[in-house]
């Protein structure tokens, strides 16, 4: 995973509980906050979950060959691909 730097302003009574809950569980203050967006900002509704459950739904059943025969299958295509006639 690729990180970008970002610069936030904090209270340094903010800071200090950072620095204090990252102290005590033994990680990184960037970690923590990252923790702390996943948790909370990136964290989806109950509704957009239930929005994209009923979306994977209504989508058409496909029926699938068992594992051995999709191996055999993939095998087979992977056997007559030749990357210079593309």
């Amino acid at each position: 995973m690729v990180m970008e730097r970002l610069q936030i302003l904090v209270t340094s009574q903010q800071r200090e509980l950072l620095e204090r809950r990252a102290r005590d569980r033994g990680v990184a203050v960037a970690a923590l906050v990252r923790e702390a967006i996943d948790a909370h900002v990136l964290k989806r509704t109950l509704e957009e979950r239930m929005a994209a459950l009923a979306r994977l739904e209504a989508m058409p059943r496909v029926k699938v060959p068992p594992p051995e025969e999709l191996r055999e299958l993939i095998d087979s295509q992977h056997d007559d691909w030749d990357p210079r006639k593309r």
